[in-house]
Order: C-alpha cells, then sequence, then structure tokens
C-alpha cells in the first residue's frame, strides 16, 4: 500500500474517510468501470457491480469501502443520482482522463 493519503469528501459535507491513495484509485476504478457497460445503475446494485472489479482483499467490508468512495465521487460531481427515478439510480457525471 501507499504511503500517500486521500481525505474523501462526503456529499452532504460530512467527514470523509482517509485512504491509501492507491487503495482510493483501485476503488475508484471499480465503481466507475460497470458504467462502461451500464450507463445507469442501481444505487442498490453498484457494491455488486463494482465488487466484480475489485483486486485482493480488503482490511475490512468491501460494502463500506465502496461505499465511502461513492460518496466521495457524488461529492465531486464525477456521480450523480438521475432525476426523477423512483429507485435511486447513478450515473456518470463527467467522463475521466
Amino acid at each position: 500500500m501507499s504511503l500517500e493519503k486521500i481525505i474523501t469528501l462526503h456529499p452532504d459535507g460530512g467527514k470523509g474517510a482517509i485512504l491509501p491513495q492507491d487503495l482510493y484509485e483501485q476503488l475508484k476504478e471499480a465503481i466507475i468501470m460497470p458504467f462502461l457497460s451500464y450507463p445507469e445503475i442501481r444505487d442498490a446494485d453498484i457494491e455488486a457491480h463494482a465488487s466484480k472489479n475489485i483486486e485482493g482483499e480488503l482490511e475490512g467490508k468491501k460494502a463500506w469501502y465502496i461505499e465511502i468512495v461513492k460518496q466521495d465521487l457524488l461529492a465531486r460531481d464525477a456521480l450523480e443520482y438521475v432525476p426523477g427515478e423512483e429507485d435511486k439510480t447513478l450515473r456518470l457525471k463527467i467522463l475521466f482522463c
């Protein structure tokens, strides 16, 4: 693991988490990759999609890490909830280079 750390953001302005930079990047990629195949993903399904793209074991629950990074991506306006959807549905708001 990298010694560099990132402090995640929370969409409500709440407290984020401190994660190793390389772990954050792996989780961010795991969350974003499914959107290349599916333009919109229900919030309830994002964990299952992202878990398929996470290599190795994580200390603790994958769901917690995925949720923390998903919240960070929402706070950074990389993801957004689709307006008007009854069930919470996510989509990419920006494309990463």
